[in-house]
């Protein structure tokens, strides 16, 4: 069997293809992790301000009880309840079942006053 030069290339092609995609998605898996690590840093450190903007990000690309929970936090202590209103409501939209995001909801109005 012959295989002609326009086959080849097309083999070729989809072998480096595969192979830099390999790395494009783990070096985005990697960043990912950094940013989890670089927020949760903040979070211990109680520096609400800089955490939100990494787990707004984390739980937009990926969202997780974890990450609801610490963007959730971070927004009622920098008290920006309209946006914490929106992620609850929108959390509930994705898991009407979950009846602890209801409690979520009624801790943000009460802390809004």
């Amino acid at each position: 069997m012959i295989i002609s030069t326009e086959m080849l290339r097309k083999k070729v092609s989809f072998i480096i293809i595969l192979f830099l995609s390999s790395f494009v998605f783990q070096g985005h898996a990697q960043g990912l992790k950094t940013d989890e690590k670089v927020a949760h840093l903040l979070f211990e450190r109680g520096e609400f301000d800089k955490a939100v903007v990494y787990y707004e990000k984390l739980f937009a690309d990926n969202p997780t009880e974890e990450f609801y929970l610490s963007y959730y936090t971070c927004l009622i202590q920098l008290k920006e309840f309209k946006t914490c209103e929106k992620l609850v409501k929108k959390q509930i939209k994705r898991q009407p079942d979950n009846l602890k995001l209801l409690l979520d909801l009624g801790l943000c109005y009460k802390a809004s006053g």
